[in-house]
């Protein structure tokens, strides 16, 4: 009996259709219930039976496998996290206050919240409680009230009724006197008793400058501070001028001028002016002195005067206290008192005459 190559046996009777019909099903069946190496979807769970799955790449969507290589850089990033975030929360818990007692090393500003449950103070340094605070000045207040009636009887009151014995002290910093009943000060005395060599023309005129000078730098509280002195001065003199030019229907303009020098008004304005000068800052002097300058108001004296043996002294003594004259503020002060005797004023800054007497810059 002979034998094919497919294994059948003549005599055997030949496969049919049917049979090759049903393996072919069932092939197909099966081979659709397997993944596809290109690519496919699972529709159940794979059990790897403590098997790898090997050579996946790193994931890029949420529901990708992830492999060992991703997983341990992210757990690197999400330690260092975890460490800053540990470190982070250390050292904050350092500086907050323990419930069960602790100590500030700082101010607590309440902001307006108030601190509640406050046992009565024992030691000297806490905190009193309103409870205790009520207590105490109930229990002191008699005492008090002596204490302040005492006090108050040992003060003199704003209105004088009685002489008053200053036993050897003196009376300081009191201001330039206006009214005819203010107490009169060494500088007022001082200005009032020299003669100078400038006029009450030129010394309005050197006042409605300063004006200007108000208007200019309202906002310089140096200079304002001396607004309300100054306004009533030059409005006592620009009031006499006027109510004198309508008396006289200007047929002697020097009548008025010879009222002025006879009363304290002139000199009133003439310290008022000249402690303004004194207290400029820099840079408003200087706008001053170019004003004046402009208006023809300065000239230095000619001859042989006082006022030109006060700017010589003035200068050579400066010359040798500051031969560099670097010094800005004693320079200033220099400037300002030339500048004084310039416009006509006999006058030293008491300041600065001592340092050119004593010869040098304290």
């Amino acid at each position: 009996m002979s034998v094919n190559i497919f294994g059948s046996r003549s005599g055997l009777k030949p496969p049919t259709n049917q049979n090759y019909n049903s393996k072919f099903i069932f092939l197909t069946h099966s081979l659709q219930t397997k993944v596809d190496k290109s690519g496919d979807s699972m529709t159940g769970n794979l059990n790897m039976a403590n098997n790898k799955i090997t050579g996946v790449s790193d994931p890029t969507l949420d529901d990708d496998v992830c492999n060992k290589r991703h997983l341990s850089s992210v757990m690197n990033l999400n330690n260092q996290n975890y460490n800053s975030k540990f470190v982070w929360l250390t050292e904050n818990l350092q500086v907050k206050v323990d419930k069960s007692g602790d100590t500030m090393t700082g101010d607590l500003n309440m902001a307006n919240n108030k601190i509640t449950g406050v046992s009565d103070p024992t030691l000297d340094h806490d905190v009193c409680n309103k409870r205790y605070l009520s207590s105490v000045m109930n229990s002191d207040s008699i005492i008090t009230k002596l204490y302040v009636d005492t006090l108050l009887h040992m003060k003199r009151d704003k209105n004088m009724n009685e002489d008053f014995d200053m036993n050897g002290f003196a009376i300081a910093n009191t201001k330039i006197p206006v009214d005819p009943l203010d107490g009169v000060n060494k500088l007022y005395l001082q200005i009032s008793m020299q003669k100078d060599d400038i006029t009450m023309e030129k010394l309005l005129k050197i006042g409605t400058i300063i004006e200007d000078l108000f208007n200019k730098y309202k906002t310089n509280i140096t200079l304002n501070n001396s607004r309300n002195q100054f306004s009533k001065c030059m409005y006592y003199v620009q009031t006499i001028c006027t109510e004198y030019a309508i008396l006289f229907d200007g047929r002697d303009e020097n009548v008025a001028f010879e009222l002025l020098y006879s009363s304290t008004l002139f000199t009133d304005l003439k310290i008022v002016i000249i402690k303004i000068i004194e207290i400029l800052p820099e840079g408003i002097f200087t706008d001053f002195k170019d004003d004046l300058m402009i208006a023809k108001l300065v000239t230095t004296p000619e001859g042989r005067n006082i006022r030109k043996r006060h700017r010589r002294f003035i200068n050579r003594r400066a010359k040798d206290v500051d031969p560099t004259r670097f010094n800005q503020k004693f320079e200033l002060a220099v400037q300002k008192n030339l500048l004084l005797i310039d416009l006509g004023f006999i006058y030293f800054i008491e300041s600065l005459l001592k340092v050119l007497l004593d010869g040098r810059i304290a």
